[in-house]
């Protein structure tokens, strides 16, 4: 019965292939290392745009349950600029432990470009934000592209159960 089925039920066990993005000073840092010992949860955000502003706003609307998950949430961006944007900025103020990462997005990226992970994932690899569940290291276990109403939500009770 439907009725009866836990999230953890449905959700994925992928293993990811190693990639790397750049830390906010420039480095190369790979994402086995950065997602290793926790549960994390990877956005791919595009800034300024919908729905992007969407799932910023509703992270913003449940930052305090974000802030107790016992998870890391890593933003990826394509730049320092991306930080200027008002509803991003207000996000990360409200979300003191949030990890920056940088990629350019490009599927011609040396690491490994957003389009194979949302692919290896099942979702859309063209549209933005992508959002990736993993258990400690690389294993994802959920993923989402665009944009669904109640995500924000979703994502605690995903890493809550």
């Amino acid at each position: 019965r439907l009725r009866d089925t836990k999230i953890s039920d449905m959700l994925e066990n992928m293993d990811i292939l190693p990639f790397s993005l750049k830390d906010e000073k420039g480095g190369k840092i790979e994402a086995e290392k950065l997602t290793a010992g926790h549960a994390n949860i990877l956005f791919w955000l595009e800034e300024g745009k919908e729905p992007t502003e969407h799932i910023l706003n509703e992270l913003i609307e449940h930052h305090e349950r974000y802030n107790k998950l016992d998870a890391q949430l890593i933003f990826i961006l394509r730049s320092e600029q991306a930080k200027q944007n008002h509803t991003l900025a207000k996000a990360l103020e409200l979300l003191p432990k949030v990890i920056i990462c940088y990629d350019d997005f490009r599927d011609t990226s040396a690491s490994m470009p957003k389009s194979s992970l949302a692919r290896r994932m099942y979702v859309d690899p063209d549209k933005l934000p992508l959002i990736i569940v993993t258990k400690p290291g690389l294993n994802g276990i959920f993923a989402t592209s665009g944009y669904n109403v109640g995500m924000g939500d979703l994502l605690i009770k995903i890493l809550s159960e």
